[in-house]
């Protein structure tokens, strides 16, 4: 109630009395944002850091120390002080004592993330003060490990089949496999890569993109060799990110937020082609079936159609509604595009482009992407919102032919971002927003259907 903007400067520290909401002690000294503040225990020291560590005494309004190179401080309960230093992206964690510039012990960060592991690195460092001096580690600083977790990137697990049985993922590790029946996870591949997009060819090749050089190179490899690396125009992060691969395995492609969209042949990667017709952020991307062609949707509310092989603009379909496409996929025979709009999931003829039917969904719809067609062709998947709340999400099935609903499954507790059917259609893997998979035995659900 008391501080006011004209007051807050963010590399300034501020002391309150709280029951008078009086400002009692100011200090100025530090040149850049304050980022962590610890008081000590008697309450009489404040100590603050922006990169260089100040103690200050309430009392006198005065600076006692400066530590330069010292971060996130914390008081033991005796009253020493401490600080934390991350090394290797967070994966360790250090603690010095500040006053004798010793370090005391190492706290590997895993499970709970940077949060948890600081909060451990103080409750050890209290446990090795309380220890007797005789009973402490002599010469080799104590590390203390926690286990590691499999973190998905932003803003879902991407979850594609191997085969039948094995399920792969994009991790922070690189690329993880597990075995869905024993549900544990098998292996590790291109550790310490980072992966941006995974695809399975009809071939069974699987395919995984790679940035490096802050985002200024790009990279495609297999299981088995690096099939291609080149130079960007724009770093990788700017784009909407994801891959597109052509079936064939010899095109990628990727759309960029100013509607232009990037197709490289990975036989001669050095010279992208550059589609241009969208004038707003491309939003999705699919290749048929054969590799021939690709369509696109973006936020200009249109879909066009494009031949990969003269990188020209085939076909430009205007939404009749304002809305921007979304969970644009080709059936697998080829025949005909679908695409996630605001009232409804439409149905296109591949060839002429021309409306075949649509799906229509209520009116407090809130968009079913993205979309997945099991691989015969029968049925469409749509992970849909109708309205807030958790106890309304589901992934909703449809049997393509009569755009019946044939099953509604309940479980998620976000939004889902990626759906795959297994290759023989018996289990669907939904990748949620929370950072969990979720498989669904579809056997008994589209039985039913059937009968």
């Amino acid at each position: 109630e008391t501080l006011t903007d004209s007051k807050r400067i963010d590399s300034n520290v501020s002391v309150w009395d709280i029951s008078s909401g009086e400002q009692i002690a100011l200090f100025t000294e530090h040149s850049d944002w304050v980022y962590d503040i610890t008081f000590s225990p008697c309450g009489e020291y404040i100590a603050s850091s922006d990169g260089i560590l100040r103690v200050w005494n309430i009392a006198t309004s005065l600076e006692q120390k400066a530590y330069p190179d010292y971060g996130d401080p914390f008081y033991a309960e005796n009253g020493e002080l401490f600080a934390i230093a991350s090394q290797n992206s967070f994966d360790t964690l250090e603690v010095w004592n500040v006053e004798k510039q010793e370090l005391v012990l190492n706290v590997s960060s895993g499970i709970g993330g940077f949060g948890f592991s600081t909060n451990l690195a103080i409750a050890y460092t209290n446990e090795l003060i309380r220890s007797p001096t005789n009973e402490r580690l002599k010469g080799d600083v104590p590390k203390y490990e926690i286990k590691q977790e499999i973190q998905f990137p932003w803003p879902a697990p991407q979850a594609i089949w191997t085969d039948n049985q094995t399920i792969t993922s994009i991790t922070r590790m690189g690329l993880t496999s597990w075995d869905v029946n024993k549900k544990s996870m098998t292996e590790t591949l291109f550790n310490d890569e980072r992966i941006n997009s995974i695809a399975v060819l009809p071939s069974g090749k699987i395919l995984a993109s790679y940035s490096t050089d802050e985002g200024k190179m790009l990279g495609v490899r297999s299981l088995e060799e690096r099939i291609a690396e080149f130079p960007v125009s724009e770093p990788v992060r700017e784009w909407v990110g994801k891959i597109e691969y052509a079936p064939t395995g010899d095109w990628i492609a990727s759309g960029s937020r100013e509607g232009n969209i990037y197709l490289w042949n990975l036989h001669k990667p050095e010279k992208p082609s550059l589609l241009k017709g969208h004038t707003d952020y491309i939003k999705t991307l699919a290749f048929s079936p054969n590799g021939k062609q690709m369509v696109s949707g973006a936020e200009d509310e249109t879909i066009r159609v494009w031949d990969i092989e003269s990188a020209t603009e085939i076909d430009i379909s205007p939404m009749d509604t304002s809305c921007t496409p979304m969970g644009l996929v080709y059936s697998p025979c080829g025949d005909f595009v679908v695409c996630d709009l605001e009232t409804e999931i439409r149905f296109w003829c591949a060839d002429q482009f021309t409306t075949l039917r649509s799906i229509e969904q209520p009116k407090r719809y809130r968009r079913t992407y993205p979309l997945a067609f099991s691989h015969c062709g029968s049925y469409l998947a749509g992970a849909t919102w109708w309205e807030k709340g958790n106890e309304n999400l589901a992934i909703r099935i449809w049997n393509v032919e009569t755009t019946e609903e044939v099953a509604a499954l309940q479980g998620h507790t976000s939004t889902v971002q990626f759906l795959s059917f297994s290759p023989d259609g018996k289990v669907l893997a939904g990748g949620c927003r929370n950072g969990t998979i979720l498989l669904w035995d579809l056997d008994s659900v589209l039985l039913k259907a059937i009968k």
